[in-house]
């Protein structure tokens, strides 16, 4: 197996590196054009370093000071996102100049002209502006969205039932400590009755999540119904599955792999094995009718599962109530558009048959801290057992 990873590493790299190329011969033309005494060595050194210093932070983590590696992710970090649209924008500009050169109404010198290269100077530095600024601005300012759901109350004793929502946190060198204590006072100020947790609460590795001491600042919160979890397959990618699952018990979080519990005699929370981490280290992904048994049927079941899929499995078994993550709608825009063809739901509320579903967009980033088109969140869903 060992050949075929570096064989796919050295293919990743190829094409990683090919497009920092293209990029950089594209940007250097527009800097050259406002900076014509720039240095053409000290640019591609520093572009090149600027763009290997995320994939050198993660293999030589252990080697690195922790808050410098900090300051090096959220650089590598930013320029996966700056990269992202600076593709777009020079992929669509050199379709449109090769369609007006295939009818005849440009030469082939038009991308060294002078209105050429100030237009898509013009351009890249607003792109630059915006992804920095407004992509921090709505990643860093979650909102609180807020849902009302009503539930068959069978058997059930409670009428009504305040739950919180939140996924895809991504605690690490990005969303550190300080951005944890964020969520946990916005979520104290709902006063919640029940906290919900859909997975990826780490990302990757659970060293920061220690070394600052995240599982303190998860203690702080105490629900009436606790708190309880699915894992995402980014808390199984590092494969430090089972220290996640101890420091979040540390925390107060109960984490639910193919388990299911009984809150006050009137619904269920069960959590379902991610798929994508049974197939990386976990036990298999079991179907609902192999583990979800022997549940009282009076009363509702409210299923965590981090990937929003097998809706209509859930659906079937009777399940009143699905919650997720993972997509994070996309993060940037236009990927929302690939999420919305890959899940049936990818975002928001929906219905199947008599289930309630809400996906959230997740309250963390994974890579570039930045989000374009959807924000960060915090879920509150208010529900009533009729």
């Amino acid at each position: 197996m060992r050949p075929y990873f570096y064989l796919a590493l050295t293919v990743f790299l190829s094409i990683y590196y090919s497009l920092v190329y293209y990029i950089g011969t594209r940007f250097y033309k527009i800097l050259n054009h406002w900076l014509p005494k720039l240095n053409p060595l000290v640019y591609w050194i520093t572009l090149f370093l600027v763009a290997s210093i995320y994939i050198l932070v993660r293999i030589f983590n252990s080697y690195i000071p922790y808050k410098i590696a900090k300051v090096f992710v959220k650089i590598g970090a930013y320029w996966l996102g700056l990269m992202f649209y600076l593709l777009i924008i020079f992929f669509l500009l050199d379709f449109i100049i090769l369609l007006l050169k295939l009818g005849g109404i440009v030469d082939k010198s038009v991308i060294d002209t002078y209105w050429y290269l100030k237009l898509t100077g013009i351009i890249s530095f607003l792109l630059i502006a915006v992804v920095l600024i407004y992509g921090t601005i709505m990643a860093k300012y979650p909102r609180v969205v807020e849902y009302d759901i009503t539930l068959p109350k069978g058997k059930g004793q409670l009428s009504e039932l305040t739950a919180v929502l939140v996924s895809d946190i991504h605690l690490g060198k990005i969303i550190d400590n300080q951005r944890l204590t964020k969520m946990v006072n916005l979520i104290k100020e709902i006063d919640p009755d029940i906290i919900l947790i859909a997975g990826d609460i780490v990302d990757e590795d659970v060293g920061p999540f220690t070394r600052e001491k995240m599982y303190e600042t998860f203690g702080i919160l105490n629900p009436p119904y606790g708190i309880f979890a699915c894992l995402g397959n980014h808390d199984y990618i590092g494969g430090q599955v089972e220290e996640v699952k101890s420091y979040l018990k540390k925390s107060g979080v109960q984490v639910l792999i193919d388990q299911y519990v009984k809150i006050q005699e009137s619904f269920y929370i069960a959590g379902r094995q991610d798929r994508t981490g049974a197939r990386i280290s976990g036990p298999p992904r079991k179907p609902l009718n192999q583990w979800l048994i022997g549940i009282d049927e009076g009363i509702p079941v409210i299923l965590l599962d981090h990937q929003p899929n097998d809706l209509e499995e859930a659906a079937n078994f009777g399940v009143s109530l699905l919650l997720a993550g993972h997509t994070h709608r996309g993060q940037m825009y236009p990927n929302h558009f690939i999420t919305s063809l890959i899940y049936e739901n990818d975002y928001g509320y929906s219905k199947k048959e008599k289930m309630h579903i809400i996906v959230s967009s997740g309250y963390g980033t994974w890579g570039p801290p930045i989000r374009i088109g959807t924000r960060g969140e915090i879920v509150k869903i208010n529900i009533k057992f009729d």
